[in-house]
């Protein structure tokens, strides 16, 4: 038996933003998929054009491969529901372990991106996670 414990925190984007109305939509499908495919999802924010998520992995999963499958399904629903001409994620993404005792503050960064997206744009918030993880 394996014993492991790995908080991240999953970031992406699309430069093909969905309607905001599809969010409530899209997470729901995002929290089924990942619960039948064994990825233990706790929380999922962003806005239209970006995904937070913090998510626990287990030892037989791999961060790149899952972060992959996740988008691949994520993208071929999205386009399978016809809400935007042609959706794709950027390729590129943000994954960063969290703390156990980082995981409540994780949360409500998550929690209140809508809010953060008010004050800020995606672009900024990018520089600053560049800047205080050292990418």
């Amino acid at each position: 038996m394996y014993f492991t414990k790995i908080w991240l925190h999953l970031i992406w984007e699309t430069p093909t933003p969905f309607p905001k109305a599809f969010k409530p939509i899209f997470y729901g499908y995002f929290r089924q998929y990942a619960y039948q495919n064994g990825i233990e999802l706790d929380i999922l924010g962003g806005t239209n054009d970006h995904v937070h998520c913090l998510v626990q992995l287990n030892a037989l999963q791999h961060i790149h491969k899952t972060i992959l499958k996740l988008k691949s399904e994520l993208a071929e629903w999205i386009n399978q529901c016809h809400i935007v001409e042609h959706f794709e994620w950027d390729e590129a993404y943000f994954a960063v372990s969290v703390g156990e005792s980082q995981v409540e503050q994780i949360r409500n960064y998550i929690q209140n991106q809508e809010n953060l997206h008010q004050k800020k744009t995606f672009e900024q918030e990018k520089a600053e996670i560049i800047e205080r993880y050292g990418f």
